[in-house]
């Protein structure tokens, strides 16, 4: 079997050719940004993948890592909480860094505030105390 029978590559860029020659006859002309865009489309979506295919099992590891620590479950929540202002900063400074202009809103940790505070409540309530560490102080 010969190799450009399944090399799709091949028929993709054939495809392309042939899309952009039939708009040219008709008279588009693509503009500049055009494909710097697809090609940020691109980076952006093998980023993604590669985001993915990275960080789902060093997730899990620390899920299990997590789990084996034996911590209570309150204090795990506090210290998840002091990671996302700092997860944040990170943020920050890649978007600041990719040169988009990107500002960190008081409503971004709103959300996360609000659960953490309702699960520490909930946590602390059903030990028999309002304050963190109340059982220690009684």
């Amino acid at each position: 079997m010969p190799e450009q029978i399944i090399d799709i590559p091949f028929y993709m860029e054939k495809l392309r050719s042939l899309w952009q020659q039939q708009a040219a006859q008709e008279g588009y002309i693509p503009s500049p940004q055009e494909p710097l865009s697809s090609a940020a489309g691109r980076l952006a979506g093998r980023l993604f993948i590669a985001g993915a295919l990275f960080g789902l099992p060093s997730f899990l590891l620390g899920v299990r890592l997590w789990a084996a620590d034996g911590m209570p479950l309150d204090q795990r929540l506090q210290r998840l909480f002091l990671y996302i202002p700092a997860a944040a900063i990170v943020a920050f400074a890649a978007a600041r860094w990719a040169g988009m202009n990107y500002l960190i809103h008081l409503q971004e940790y709103v959300v996360p505030g609000i659960l953490f505070i309702a699960a520490m409540v909930h946590f602390n309530h059903s030990k028999g105390g309002i304050l963190p560490h109340a059982e220690m102080r009684s």
